[in-house]
């Protein structure tokens, strides 16, 4: 098993064929697939959205982010339409309110806040868990996106592997 942190990524191995299954949020996949990829998606939908938003200590409540910067794994990604669905809730503006930076995966959200560079961040699990173990003072929690609405997780394959995989059960 490979781990590959964010993925449009993992999306740019299994275009090459490097990678004929992979785990993510959907969106690369779709954005993929819009732009002449191949993929077949296998679904599940789980209640919430799988981001929280850690932040920088002076951020207490979300309606403070306005004039600040939030990163996001990719523009166009999982964690930046959770971002941009979460602003418009809450009633801030992406790109005007906010500015949206992107900036990796979880593990790189977590060192551009250590070094300021971000004033909070879209991380999920393990690495919230993670990062409160490591120093929960200092990345604080500003809000867990669970409960804005449902979101869909899904594992994505390319069609061959798909029919592949089908014709296996099917002997």
């Amino acid at each position: 098993m490979l781990m590959i942190p964010v993925s449009s990524r993992a999306i740019q191995g299994a275009l090459t064929g490097e990678i004929q299954f992979m785990w993510s949020g959907g969106v690369a996949n779709i954005n993929a697939n819009m732009s002449g990829g191949d993929f077949v998606g296998i679904t599940s939908t789980i209640s919430s959205f799988v981001f929280k938003i850690i932040r920088q200590p002076g951020i207490k409540e979300p309606s403070r982010l306005k004039g600040k910067r939030v990163g996001t794994s990719r523009v166009g990604g999982a964690s930046d339409f959770s971002l941009r669905y979460a602003l418009d809730c809450w009633g801030l503006v992406p790109e005007k309110d906010v500015a949206i930076m992107q900036i990796g995966g979880e593990a790189e959200a977590v060192l551009v806040l250590q070094n300021k560079a971000v004033d909070a961040a879209m991380i999920s699990e393990p690495f919230t868990t993670i990062a409160q173990l490591q120093d929960s003072a200092w990345l604080p929690i500003l809000v867990s996106l669970k409960q804005l609405m449902l979101y869909t997780a899904s594992a994505h394959a390319k069609a061959l592997f798909a029919s592949a995989a089908m014709s296996w059960s099917v002997s």
